[in-house]
């Protein structure tokens, strides 16, 4: 199969994956700093009748562009899905192991999938225009999770009810995506603190855990996420813990859970060179022992340039240019 041939295949393939996240394993405390590093206690410490408002936000972007100078021709695509719910939260309970059961109120919701040909589903709970549309069923509706004092959402409670809310068929598909237990998971979970019990950590100090990329991904992998407590500072009348997240690909293997099932290229992938950037921050107020923000963004290109024995004219060779693109955040907005 030719190069020019073989692009197209990729082309069709590539763009068809799904984009759904996964989950990540949680992780041991590694290196120690000096004994005299300023040290913070990082676990959230929820209480009953705490509330606030948070803002989450899954967004996944794939593009490629494709230069053939031999035509002299250049082909462009990008598609990008974007998910943010803003939303109440109130801690219900805590038990004695510091698990808290919070019920989590839909304020916001927006919701864009969007082509070179437009915006295919554009929803926005703010916009009057999107008033009557299905999706508002889901605004001032709730549904509980389970949190673990590490951040992470150990169990999802009652999801099917909010998406029955939603009637209309394409609309009802949307809601479960958004909506389904383990997307849910992922809206919440904070995975950048140490587990618990292990939670006293000196500046310097780093923990990891390895987690598997999101589904979608044109070559899937593994990677190890190694968090740093860079700095513990007054800010505001109030001690701000700053955690930074560095991720590089990995051979090591996530938990069951959290394995790659996806096959992405597949035995196209050697035909491309590739180049990832992993990184992450998370702000905790260590106070109130609450996060102030939390962010993950991957960002991963493959090259793939037409061999020279196939190249058809001087003007050099054909080349496939592909981008996949992965961002969770959290925010305080209270």
């Amino acid at each position: 199969m030719t190069f020019r041939k073989t692009i197209f295949v990729i082309l069709a393939l590539s763009m068809a994956m799904i984009f759904i996240g996964c989950q990540a394993q949680q992780g041991e405390v590694g290196q120690k700093a000096p004994i005299a590093a300023a040290k913070a206690d990082l676990v959230i410490k929820y209480e009953a009748g705490q509330t606030g408002t948070y803002k989450s936000v899954v967004e996944f972007r794939k593009d490629y562009k494709f230069e053939q100078p031999s035509i002299n021709k250049t082909t462009e695509k990008v598609t990008t899905t974007v998910s943010q719910i803003t939303f109440d939260q109130t801690i219900e309970e805590v038990d004695d192991k510091g698990n808290a059961v919070a019920n989590i109120t839909v304020k916001v919701l927006k919701y864009r999938t969007h082509s070179q040909q437009g915006a295919q589903v554009d929803f926005d709970s703010t916009r009057d225009e999107d008033a009557q549309k299905p999706l508002m069923a889901v605004i001032g509706e709730s549904y509980k999770i389970k949190l673990s004092p590490a951040g992470k959402v150990i169990k999802v409670v009652n999801t099917k009810k909010i998406r029955n809310l939603v009637k209309q068929k394409e609309s009802k598909q949307i809601a479960k995506i958004i909506f389904g237990n383990e997307n849910i998971k992922k809206a919440h979970s904070i995975l950048a603190m140490p587990d618990a019990g292990k939670s006293q950590v000196a500046v310097g100090d780093n923990w990891s855990r390895i987690k598997a990329s999101p589904k979608g991904m044109l070559q899937p992998k593994n990677y190890e996420k190694v968090y740093t407590l860079e700095n513990v500072a007054r800010k505001n009348g109030k001690n701000i813990a700053s955690i930074k997240m560095e991720a590089m690909p990995t051979s090591k293997r996530p938990a069951k859970a959290d394995q790659i099932d996806d096959q992405g290229m597949g035995i196209f992938a050697k035909m491309f060179a590739g180049t990832d950037n992993y990184k992450g921050h998370l702000i905790l107020d260590l106070d109130n022992a609450k996060i102030n923000s939390y962010s993950e963004k991957l960002v991963a290109t493959w090259v793939a340039a037409e061999p020279p024995e196939e190249q058809r004219t001087d003007r050099g060779p054909d080349v496939l240019t592909m981008g996949f693109t992965w961002v969770h955040s959290l925010e305080a907005i209270d």
